[in-house]
């Protein structure tokens, strides 16, 4: 039979054991009720957990230029169509009486609507113009194409030179490896997602970055 000394000593080591425990614990590790709401109440986060993740920033302006450029999806393809405004009528020597984008255009636009600088008038709007431009002049980056990520402009013509017209084709990367938004040709005759190693040529060495 327990003397009365052993039964305070006892009562007294319980309760040194459930002070040093876990608030959210029992002596036996476990928790006495369950959290009485989601787990951003307070007094049911446990210790050590990692914080949720921070918010996207939201400065991704090339992000935001495909995002854009995703909204003109089923879109005709007209030859030299698009503006700032929206599509426009195709025009020669590829008239067909549609009004919609080329591939260059669709880009321009996009990106007119989103940081509000127009290529069209600066002389950019084309596949080769726009590739070949200086960063001062065009007030964007270059990046190698290895370095790809979503939003920014890839490029396609052959060797990719310069100093003839051999540049001919350009969309906006959806992801950083094969998946490309783009107004493609006449034929297709649509705004759409094309896969890059289906489109019969090696893209350019570099893209291009849009920012603010």
């Amino acid at each position: 039979m327990r003397t009365a000394q052993s039964l305070v000593a006892l009562a007294a080591a319980l309760l040194a054991a459930t002070v040093s425990s876990s608030p959210m614990e029992d002596i036996f590790g476990r928790a006495p009720w369950p959290c009485p709401g989601d787990n951003d109440i307070q007094c049911c986060i446990k210790s050590g957990s990692s914080p949720p993740p921070p918010p996207p920033s939201g400065d991704d302006v090339g992000a935001k230029v495909l995002t854009q450029a995703m909204t003109a999806a089923g879109v005709p393809y007209a030859w030299g169509g698009g503006s700032c405004s929206g599509p426009t009528h195709d025009q020669p020597p590829y008239q067909y009486g549609d009004i919609g984008y080329d591939c260059s255009g669709l880009v321009c636009w996009a990106l007119c609507k989103v940081t509000g600088r127009d290529l069209f008038s600066a002389g950019l709007r084309n596949t080769r113009a726009m590739y070949c431009a200086s960063e001062s002049q065009l007030k964007y980056k270059k990046y190698p194409y290895a370095e790809r990520k979503p939003g920014d402009a890839v490029f396609f013509g052959g060797d990719c030179s310069c100093s003839g017209d051999s540049i001919h084709h350009v969309g906006l990367m959806i992801d950083s490896g094969d998946r490309l938004w783009n107004a493609p040709n006449d034929q297709v005759n649509k705004v759409k997602e094309s896969s890059i190693k289906a489109f019969g040529e090696k893209p350019c060495p570099y893209v291009i970055r849009f920012t603010a």
